[in-house]
């Protein structure tokens, strides 16, 4: 009997999925998907149906999004991480947000280590961009994180974020019967020691919710993911402004009559988002059009 599911992981060709009984089974993959150039991923909702030797994955339902890296489908809400201290990685922040902003996915904007250094200004700027941002300390048992279980009722939620940041750690207090590894970043490689290198999907509150592999400064360059006529609609803020400039394809980077530089001249645009967003748009012009469609 064909039964349906969501797979939570795969590891070495192998997939958990969570069946609509509440079982977990191990399947494999059907070769006809193989040839479909279609890879199963955390995330997609899947049919299964018994073989001699156990259980394969027949169909991958239809998906609403697909997150190049990490590779996991039908993402409905990113906790982005960054760390007060030593210093947050603002271009990752601002490159991730613009990429769930093009997939239509929610972005909660968690700012750990805020014992470390004050942090309320970038809160502030981040939310008076329209995104949600809370400070938190992972490490200390007094910073409640109750809230983030909230809001990841009835969703497939993933924690985001550069190595290091602590996103193992706010999982490990999320859930403490879980083994998850966590450690620090190696100052050669910038790569978390022991930290998440695969994804895995974790049952709560009616939700999943994510643990995803960090990524380095290197790395965050792997992340093509739209072309450059799109990223203008992926930076909230620009909306009210790009119908207004002179020229009707401005690139908002340099061209004289642009509305939204001026509303940067006037600080209308946080200076800062515009620079990455004109950081991005140079990288993005670097891509051949299939780069862009992974």
């Amino acid at each position: 009997m064909t039964k349906q599911g969501l797979i939570l992981k795969g590891i070495g060709g192998n997939y958990e999925v969570l069946v609509e009984d509440g079982t977990k089974m191990v399947c494999r993959a059907r070769g006809a998907l193989r040839h479909e150039r279609l890879s199963p991923l955390p995330g997609d909702r899947v049919l299964c149906s018994p073989q001699e030797n156990g259980f394969v994955i027949e169909q991958i339902l239809p998906r609403k999004n697909v997150l190049v890296r990490p590779r996991m489908a039908n993402v409905d809400l990113i906790f982005l991480v960054l760390a007060a201290a030593p210093e947050p990685d603002l271009f990752a922040c601002d490159k991730l947000t613009a990429i769930a902003e093009h997939l239509g996915i929610e972005v909660v904007i968690l700012i750990n280590k805020a014992d470390l250094a004050d942090a309320s200004v970038l809160a502030g700027q981040y939310a008076s961009i329209g995104y949600e941002t809370r400070l938190i300390s992972a490490c200390d048992p007094r910073t409640s994180l109750e809230d983030i279980l909230t809001k990841v009722r009835g969703k497939i939620a993933c924690l985001m974020g550069n190595s290091g940041v602590g996103k193992s750690t706010i999982l490990s207090r999320l859930f403490p019967e879980q083994e998850i590894r966590t450690g620090q970043v190696s100052q050669r490689s910038q790569r978390g020691r022991h930290t998440t290198r695969t994804v895995e999907l974790y049952a709560v509150q009616n939700g999943f919710l994510a643990d995803t592999p960090g990524f380095s400064l290197v790395e965050l360059e792997e992340f093509s993911f739209l072309d450059k006529q799109q990223l203008p609609a992926a930076f909230r803020e620009f909306s009210p402004y790009v119908e207004q400039c002179l020229f009707h394809d401005c690139s908002h980077t340099s061209e004289k009559g642009c509305a939204v530089r001026r509303a940067v001249e006037e600080g209308k645009i946080l200076a800062r988002r515009h620079e990455n967003y004109c950081r991005l748009y140079e990288q993005l012009r670097g891509y051949k059009e299939w780069q862009t469609k992974k």
